[in-house]
């Protein structure tokens, strides 16, 4: 199995991947459907992820304080 640290740090690499090509919105979904996916279990509760949610939807203008976003998942 996938340690959640190796786990958090493909999701990281796929967002990030994605934001490169441009496409915010796209980097944000994938970090928070990727997030949600890990078969060990919830890596965040409901309500933290709920806040990192709502924090994603002022980043999306600004490429630099997106890759900070999806770095800062820990």
């Amino acid at each position: 199995m996938t340690t959640r640290q190796n786990y958090l740090a493909s999701c990281k690499t796929r967002a990030l991947a994605i934001l490169d090509t441009g496409d915010t919105r796209g980097a944000i979904s994938s970090m928070l459907r990727d997030v949600r996916q890990w078969a060990g279990g919830d890596i965040y509760d409901a309500g933290e992820l709920a806040m990192r949610e709502v924090e994603a939807v002022f980043y999306t203008a600004d490429r630099r304080q997106l890759r900070d976003w999806v770095e800062a998942f820990f």
